[in-house]
């Protein structure tokens, strides 16, 4: 798809709160409904999900502290959003899987949420949402943590494609473990074989 922007949705912007409930609109599509077990578990694990939505009003505090990114569409709609620390920012009281991460490698990028609207998947619109986070930081590994119980088998494929890997388990105390994956650097990747290694030139998602 061509024509697709990034932006950090702040409160500058004069569509703020269209854009954030536009956000919360893709993330309540997404949330894995509490309880669900069976068929449609094992449906949801292959889908993709998110572990849950946050409110509309914690999306748009996330943006008030210029965590929430969204990647526009040609008539200006999201397509798709992330929620990013930067490695200057510290894990959110009551975030211990970020909190984890940074205790273990350091001031770190770390993607807490990414998605993409179930209808406009396939166009690559996570993986622009990933490349523009990495740029920012070239000679720093970006960090990403997937839910292993229910398994999120889409996300653990997108993140295996665009050069991610799996470093260590995490025990989350809500129950949920969680896999710790990690992206090399961009300065690393660039020195990879086109063809090998950890960057993959096509991604679907």
């Amino acid at each position: 798809m061509d024509n697709i922007q990034v932006i950090q949705v702040t409160p500058d912007l004069p569509n703020f709160n269209i854009l954030v409930s536009s956000v919360h609109a893709i993330a309540k599509k997404l949330a894995l409904p509490e309880g669900t077990v069976g068929d449609v578990r094992a449906q949801w694990e292959q889908a993709g999900f998110l572990v849950a939505a946050y409110t509309e009003e914690k999306y748009r505090e996330l943006g008030k502290k210029g965590r929430l990114y969204a990647a526009l569409l040609p008539d200006g709609t999201p397509g798709a959003f992330s929620v990013i620390y930067r490695p200057e920012h510290p894990a959110d009281e009551g975030d211990l899987g970020t909190k984890f991460t940074k205790e273990q490698y350091g001031d770190v990028p770390v993607v807490k949420q990414i998605a993409t609207d179930p209808d406009h998947k396939g166009h690559g619109l996570a993986r622009i949402l990933n490349d523009h986070f990495a740029d920012q930081y070239p000679d720093l590994p970006v960090f990403a943590a997937i839910v292993e119980g229910p398994r999120n088998y889409r996300s653990e494929g997108f993140h295996a494609k665009i050069g991610f890997a799996k470093v260590v388990a995490y025990a989350h105390p809500d129950g949920k473990p969680r896999g710790i994956w990690r992206r090399p650097p961009l300065t690393e990747r660039r020195a990879l074989p086109e063809n090998g290694g950890t960057e993959p030139r096509n991604d679907l998602k």
